[in-house]
């Protein structure tokens, strides 16, 4: 039944597989790649800040997908910490300076902030003093699934175990 002001036609089976060659033709966009949402803490090793922020934002092969966030437990390297920062492209790293030391549970914070701000379901959580392989992100991102969590540690400093003391703490923050 067709009403007066219908404007309804029978469009063609040609005409139809004109528009559908025609849009198959097109170049197609980017499958949507979502940020990659990667949370540090630092308090005082200052000395390879540097190197783990590069290992992170500009060595990935996902680097051009990673939000690196920082939470500084240490006002008193604030400004080696925004002098650091500032060697990076602006967008790719936020910073948070505490006036407290907040410890390691202020990433958590941060988490919360930044999942109450945008549509973020997954995180990762690393330290300050690590350097990852150009595709250790990439994998590990690719093995996330819903309420689960994947971990690692190990600990060697100069051939030898963290955990047998060697170096001490004084090595350790000086860079040694």
């Amino acid at each position: 039944r067709k009403h007066a002001n219908n404007t309804y036609s029978i469009i063609s089976k040609e005409s139809k597989m004109e528009q559908l060659n025609h849009i198959n033709s097109l170049p197609r966009s980017k499958e949507y790649e979502e940020d990659i949402h990667i949370f540090m803490v630092t308090w005082g090793r200052v000395h390879i800040l540097h190197d783990t922020i590069q290992s992170l934002v500009q060595e990935q092969t996902v680097a051009h997908r990673i939000k690196l966030h920082i939470w500084n437990n240490n006002n008193e390297i604030r400004e080696q910490v925004d002098a650091i920062i500032s060697l990076f492209p602006n967008n790719l790293i936020d910073v948070i300076h505490s006036k407290i030391n907040l410890y390691s549970y202020s990433r958590f914070l941060h988490i919360k902030k930044v999942i109450a701000e945008n549509l973020v379901e997954y995180v990762i959580i690393v330290d300050d003093d690590q350097q990852f392989s150009p595709d250790y992100i990439e994998n590990l991102w690719k093995e996330r699934k819903p309420k689960t969590y994947l971990s690692w540690w190990g600990r060697k400093f100069k051939g030898k175990s963290y955990f047998k003391g060697i170096p001490n703490y004084k090595e350790l923050s000086q860079g040694q």
